[in-house]
């Protein structure tokens, strides 16, 4: 089973598509798909968990304070736990745009990948200010495939 950041490496460059789930040029992914496919690969979710992410509209962060994202991930404490503080090695980490975490990642290292609108699957700095200040959370998977 291959190493979360060679799983992530290999989503670089995957085009960002709402409500999608295929990696490479000629596919697409968002945010939180990108993120749970990851973890799947890496051996760290079930595959089961694919489908079980619902559909969602894509501006609903703006119109809404109902945090859908850390909601989900809170309500799978089989799979996740909340971390007290910032996002560590391994971590999904939710980001605020809008009203409410409408955004996920991957910490790996000293870097986050993850899905962003008009760029795809990227690798950024963890500690660039940017995100640093929208962060909100984060979430220990726990689930391990034994």
């Amino acid at each position: 089973m291959p190493d979360l950041l060679t799983v992530c490496e290999s989503w670089l460059g995957t085009p960002f598509r709402h409500l999608a789930c295929r990696r490479g040029p000629d596919g697409g992914v968002d945010c939180i798909h990108f993120v749970a496919a990851a973890l799947v690969e890496a051996g760290r979710l079930p595959e089961s968990l694919l489908a079980e992410i619902p559909a969602y509209p894509r501006d609903w962060h703006l119109h809404s304070d109902d945090d859908r994202l850390a909601a989900g991930l809170i309500s799978r404490p089989e799979y996740f736990l909340v971390h007290s503080g910032d996002a560590a090695d391994g971590d999904v980490a939710a980001y605020q745009f809008g009203r409410c975490s409408s955004h996920s990642a991957l910490r790996v290292g000293d870097h986050l990948y993850h899905a962003v609108v008009g760029h795809g699957v990227i690798r950024s700095a963890a500690a660039d200010e940017f995100w640093v200040s929208r962060f909100r959370a984060a979430f220990i998977p726990i689930w391990s495939a034994q």
